[in-house]
């Protein structure tokens, strides 16, 4: 069977990355990409469940649950694509990391995540919880290497322009120095 793409999604098992909705997206992904597979990095408490879940959707054998990765950064180049489905996000360093690693991003329009998420530019962004729009955006860009270069390609240099610990670092002592005024 030769490899399909893949899809990473790195985020621990708690019900805020909604990882319950991911899966029904990746059930509507799989019929359309067969060869497709998601890989979960990431442990928690809802392991059992999502594992249930993805057995009750005939898709365990498209989904890989790694569990805690000491590094899980080193992974992502295997990676075509970086999803995240959260409810609800900060700033996410799982993002800034897929970026930086040129993957293009499939994220939840929640939070800090339009923010980093420019969309079409450096990825796409659905509506949380809504697993059609979610497998829809996963399909189009599984289905277009070109444009997951492009993608891939924009948010590294958006990550290294904008999101570089010494800028961040600069912005949160503006942060802190505006909250202590």
């Amino acid at each position: 069977e030769t490899q399909g793409p893949v899809v990473i999604h790195s985020a621990r098992l708690h019900p805020v990355k909604d990882h319950a909705t991911a899966m029904r997206a990746w059930r509507q992904v799989v019929d359309a990409q067969p060869t497709a597979q998601l890989v979960l990095l990431g442990d928690g408490a809802l392991r059992d469940e999502l594992e249930a879940q993805a057995a009750e959707l005939g898709i365990a054998d498209r989904v890989t649950f790694a569990g805690q990765v000491p590094d899980a950064r080193s992974l992502l180049p295997a990676g075509d694509i970086a999803l995240l489905s959260s409810v609800s996000e900060g700033l996410s360093v799982s993002l800034l990391e897929a970026m930086a690693a040129g993957l293009p991003v499939v994220a939840t329009h929640v939070g800090g995540n339009p923010e980093l998420v420019v969309e079409n530019e450096t990825g796409l962004l659905t509506p949380a919880g809504d697993d059609a729009a979610l497998a829809a955006a996963l399909v189009a860009l599984l289905g277009d290497a070109a444009r997951r270069a492009a993608l891939g390609a924009a948010g590294r240099a958006r990550v290294v322009e904008q999101f570089t610990s010494e800028r961040m670092h600069a912005a949160y002592a503006e942060r802190y120095r505006g909250m202590l005024e």
